[in-house]
């Protein structure tokens, strides 16, 4: 069943509200990624954060696109978490997390504007994930 977001005014309203918040998502991005520098774990838990529900939650509003971007940026951290690999694998992974916020955050702006732009799957940053780099 597919839904009609746009015909249907209560969905629209809840698209809506799903879309607005997008723009605190990108705000937790950009604090996150100041403070890789400083707080790398930390900094890149909040990033896997804002991935997570994303995964969990974008394609139920009609954006499965930000949905695999998502799931693929939680995936690669909680890899690295999960790893024995320490500090260096935590430093290497802030180093690329740039190129996943960069990526993530140009979906939520598409999907403020309402757009589901799956060329955002043919991103560098996320090519990375897929190749096991």
């Amino acid at each position: 069943m597919t839904l009609d977001w746009d015909g249907d005014p209560e969905l629209k309203a809840i698209r809506d509200d799903f879309v607005k918040s997008l723009s605190d998502r990108s705000e937790i991005l950009r604090v996150a990624l100041s403070q890789l520098a400083d707080d790398a774990p930390g900094a890149l838990r909040d990033i896997q954060q804002v991935a997570h529900k994303l995964a969990g939650t974008a394609a139920s509003y009609g954006f499965p696109t930000l949905t695999r971007i998502g799931e693929m940026i939680d995936d690669r951290l909680d890899e690295i978490f999960s790893s024995n690999r320490g500090m260096t694998a935590l430093n290497e992974e802030a180093t690329r997390a740039q190129g996943y916020v960069a990526v993530l955050e140009a979906a939520l702006r598409e999907g403020a504007a309402g757009r589901d732009d799956t060329g955002a799957l043919d991103a560098p940053a996320l090519k990375s994930l897929t190749s096991g780099a």
